[in-house]
């Protein structure tokens, strides 16, 4: 048996996966990881600096489902939280969590939104970010789990695997910094120089 539909949004799911690549959500199957295992893999894809962060956030997702609370049988459900690193870096934050579809659909988002609202569309946009960017992590770190525990590897293989899916790419960052300074620079050139002319 290669794939099973997912009982949520009907997509194809690995046998023996314990979450739907597409949707996140969370499989019923024969072969199970324990509780103490699905943690540590979260917490190698959240990576060491922001674990308590993002398990705060993690388990504020986590519905269990009617049948009962078992590990492998609940539902993912997004509400609001908030994310200050995403509402100040942006498009860039996605990219140094490593969300990339998403980013790229705020970074287009946010495009139209300006175009469309002048002066409050981009701020909209990026209150939209801040709002729901904890969300995209859990939903990330759940597709890469969920994946990575269905493989079947040995437990340390997995740790190794999702930690290199996961956690930050600061490359992100620098690009966004050193963007930055390419608008900023040529503003305040400008502005000095409207200044000196006055």
């Amino acid at each position: 048996m290669e794939a099973i539909a997912c009982p949520k949004c009907t997509r194809p799911v690995p046998y023996q996966a314990l979450a739907c690549p597409s949707c996140g959500y969370q499989q019923t199957t024969s072969r199970s990881i324990t509780e103490v295992e699905e943690e540590e893999l979260f917490e190698a894809y959240i990576g060491p600096r922001w674990g308590d962060y993002y398990q705060r956030r993690f388990r504020d997702f986590v519905v269990a489902s009617a049948e009962g609370g078992d590990m492998n049988n609940r539902e993912a459900r997004w509400h609001p939280s908030w994310n200050w690193a995403a509402l100040i870096g942006g498009f860039f934050w996605f990219g140094y969590r490593k969300i990339y579809k998403p980013g790229f659909g705020f970074f287009g988002g946010g495009l139209v939104a300006s175009f469309l609202l002048p002066g409050i569309g981009a701020l909209l946009f990026f209150i939209a970010m801040a709002v729901a960017a904890n969300y995209f992590v859990f939903r990330r770190a759940t597709q890469v789990v969920g994946r990575v525990a269905s493989a079947g590897l040995p437990h340390e293989q997995a740790l190794m695997i999702v930690a290199a899916r996961g956690g930050v790419q600061t490359l992100w960052v620098w690009l966004g910094v050193v963007l930055s300074l390419l608008l900023v620079i040529p503003l305040v050139i400008i502005a000095l120089a409207v200044a000196a002319a006055y």
